[in-house]
């Protein structure tokens, strides 16, 4: 590399300048090298943390609709492409089955999805800023169906939420507090209890499930060949003989029996049925394989006006929730990530991360953060990745299907 050359790695995202002395006169004479970042070229905006009114979480105790047009101060429920305020103090109820799809959303106030009713909240992109979205509660988990659709393609207007994080576009950043709490599932992994060959149409799993028509399954593979695996969809499932009857055929063998393995082999090697479907879901809309992210970060934020400085440290609590469709091909940009996350503890049980377009889930830089029970199915090139962390426990977890990177062109 010659001097003034430069290079930037798209998989490290690092930048390498070459700089020696070769050109220079005078060898013991002081030189300095100038490097002037630029966030993001063309169509850009940077969403500026400053001038909030926060309320430190403290909200009013009337609750507002959504569809109420008295709940905005315009006197109009947002429309299609509006940007969108959840000011601090409000108390705002999501009762709408379906929003247009939103522009940039921000969230400082209490956004509740209301349980029992289905939903499906359709944005670009997303910031919980200083405030917090829910849907269930640990004690009430979410009942009904419940969709976050995030927007866009690659080719959008980026958006940078904090000097240290690449997020682009298409995403939902959590820089204060996310709660999800999804119905629980009986089991989100089964044992087959027969073999079931290529061609089949129907499946053997344990009894007492609570499969129902339309639920996503993946078979993982019980081969040599670790991607000898099958998707289907439920169409029928006996809650009383385990038999599954499913709406394609399979493309594989996956073994099976009745009795476990592990007395004979110290494993259990029957093939694992993975339940991929949950009632809440954050979905990314597939264009040009540039599917969403789920971002949780630390960042300042600053009051310009006031000079005061506040401290963000983002916790996210996902329990039986599902990701679809979501990071961005032949990038890092994961469909799960803990990126500088350290002031909060955060949580993820029982969630599948399936069918992304790249990364599923990523750690960087980040602290306390307890993953247990998930899914991590169907990504390229990387499942699940822990790069620079303290105290982050792995338990339990389930990542299969990874494919080799692709790239564009």
């Amino acid at each position: 590399m010659q001097p003034g050359q430069w290079y930037f790695n798209n998989d490290t995202e690092y930048l390498y300048v070459g700089v020696n002395g070769k050109a220079s006169a005078d060898l013991y004479s002081e030189f300095s090298i100038k490097l002037v970042g630029i966030r993001c070229l063309e169509s850009c905006f940077e969403i500026v943390l400053d001038n909030l009114n926060d309320t430190n979480g403290t909200v009013e105790a009337t609750e507002r609709l959504w569809s109420d047009p008295a709940s905005w101060p315009t006197g109009k429920v947002p429309a299609e492409g509006e940007d969108v305020h959840i000011e601090p103090g409000w108390n705002m109820t999501m009762d709408l089955e379906e929003t247009p799809i939103l522009g940039y959303v921000e969230i400082n106030g209490l956004l509740v999805f209301q349980n029992h009713f289905n939903h499906n909240f359709r944005a670009k992109i997303i910031t919980i800023r200083a405030g917090e979205l829910q849907i269930g509660t640990a004690e009430e988990p979410y009942t009904a169906q419940a969709n976050i659709t995030l927007h866009g393609a690659k080719e959008d207007e980026a958006k940078a939420f904090d000097n240290d994080i690449a997020a682009i576009n298409k995403f939902m950043a959590n820089i204060n507090k996310l709660s999800i709490y999804g119905k629980p599932r009986t089991k989100t992994l089964t044992r087959l209890q027969a073999p079931a060959k290529k061609g089949d149409s129907e499946a053997w799993v344990e009894t007492g499930l609570d499969l129902v028509p339309g639920d996503r399954l993946a078979f993982a593979a019980t081969s040599f060949d670790a991607l000898a695996s099958d998707q289907a969809i439920v169409a029928s499932y006996d809650n009383n003989t385990g038999l599954i009857t499913l709406n394609d055929t399979l493309n594989h063998y996956h073994w099976g029996d009745a009795d476990s393995t592990v007395s004979q082999y110290g494993s259990d090697i029957r093939g694992e049925v993975l339940v991929l479907t949950r009632n809440v879901r954050i979905i990314g809309e597939d264009i040009e394989a540039w599917g969403g992210q789920v971002i949780t970060s630390d960042t300042l934020d600053v009051n310009t006006a006031t000079g005061e400085i506040s401290f963000r440290n983002g916790q996210t609590i996902l329990q039986n929730v599902e990701i679809y469709n979501a990071s961005q091909h032949d990038t890092p940009r994961a469909a799960l990530r803990f990126e500088s996350a350290i002031g909060a503890h955060s949580s993820v049980v029982n969630c599948s991360v399936h069918n992304g377009l790249g990364w599923s889930a990523s750690i960087y830089k980040s602290a306390n953060i307890n993953l247990e029970g998930n899914i991590f199915w169907v990504a390229k090139p990387v499942g699940l990745r822990v790069d620079t962390g303290t105290n982050i426990t792995i338990k339990n977890n389930f990542v299969g299907h990874v494919t080799e990177r692709e790239t564009d062109g």
